[in-house]
């Protein structure tokens, strides 16, 4: 039997503000920047610097689907490093907080 592996979409950036209260994971549909709704504009724009501005890009909600998808990704493309930290406390710790 043959394997298909399913294409995902990497974030080229991870906001570093952590989810806290009534703020969500979001994606930014032009630069492709994943992180907290905390840091959006009031019309829930994408507020990553691109050189001398701001990305202003339109976002989307995004649910532990995908969350899980960016991190299976993230640990494919890193290798078999410590195979442990994939299946260990920190990755269940992570996508606990989700």
């Amino acid at each position: 039997m043959r394997t298909v592996e399913k294409m995902v979409r990497m974030p080229v950036c991870i906001g570093q503000e952590p989810l806290v209260g009534n703020y969500y994971t979001v994606e930014c549909k032009l630069c492709g920047w994943v992180g907290s709704s905390e840091v959006l504009t009031d019309d829930c724009q994408c507020t990553q610097d691109e050189g001398d501005r701001l990305c202003l890009g339109d976002t989307d909600e995004i649910g532990t689907d995908r969350l899980l998808e960016i991190v299976q990704a993230m640990d494919r493309r890193h290798g078999p490093r410590r195979q442990d930290l994939a299946h260990g406390p920190l990755a269940t710790e992570l996508l606990g907080k989700v």
